[in-house]
């Protein structure tokens, strides 16, 4: 186990878990926020920080001996599987540890469940989780407005799927290539880009005059908002 489990390592290349969740939703968005600096505000994503605000507001230690905890934003760095993440709220037993991420709003209504991006979000934590010799066997996403907390098996199928994402993200940012815009989706009509996301690729990202490297995105955890 890792000495000290609430400080995210610097210069590892480290992939937010964040940002694989962007990537789920929208790889174009993904590149243009975390590697291009684009970012523009929303009533929305306003919200969403202010909803969040009790768990960002501080950040807990593991306790030394394990006991029932609960930890918030704790942070884990996990450089043989390229990522890290800042959990919103760790819950354990032991060296057993249940993640439990926050949302705004409500918990979907559909019979697929869960969407992609709460998943990998949760895939990428049980990962770092587990390279920091945690049992991490299930999470949990929280929604704030419906008050529903909703589990999420950490089967193969899903930590497949993750790292199958996370491989193609990493491969899509040292390309240096912005993903084409999504084709008549709903997600865009949500979106505080939706104009440079689908201009083809114009602007300061074209030009290619703020991009950042995976170091600097490993510091970045939680600027993708919830």
């Amino acid at each position: 186990m890792s000495e000290n489990k609430n400080f995210v390592e610097d210069g590892n290349d480290l992939i937010p878990a964040s940002m694989l969740a962007a990537f789920a939703y929208c790889p174009r968005l993904c590149y243009l926020q975390f590697v291009q600096g684009e970012f523009l505000d929303s009533a929305e994503l306003a919200d969403g920080r202010f909803q969040h605000r009790w768990i960002d507001a501080e950040q807990d230690a593991v306790p030394e001996d394990f006991v029932p905890f609960h930890a918030r934003s704790v942070s884990l760095s996990a450089p043989r599987e390229g990522v890290c993440c800042k959990i919103d709220l760790l819950e354990g037993d032991g060296l057993r540890v249940t993640p439990v991420e926050y949302k705004r709003g409500e918990a979907p209504k559909t019979q697929a469940g869960l969407y992609e991006p709460h998943l990998m979000q949760l895939a990428a934590q049980c990962l770092a989780l587990r390279e920091n010799d945690f049992s991490c066997e299930e999470g949990m996403v929280y929604f704030i407005r419906s008050k529903e907390r909703v589990p999420v098996k950490f089967d193969a199928a899903l930590i497949d799927r993750a790292k199958a994402l996370l491989a193609e993200l990493r491969s899509t940012v040292e390309r240096g290539e912005i993903p084409p815009p999504l084709r008549s989706s709903v997600r865009c009509d949500r979106c505080s880009l939706a104009g440079g996301a689908d201009d083809g690729g114009g602007g300061a990202w074209a030009a290619g005059t703020m991009t950042r490297t995976l170091k600097d995105l490993s510091l970045t955890e939680k600027s993708w908002p919830n």
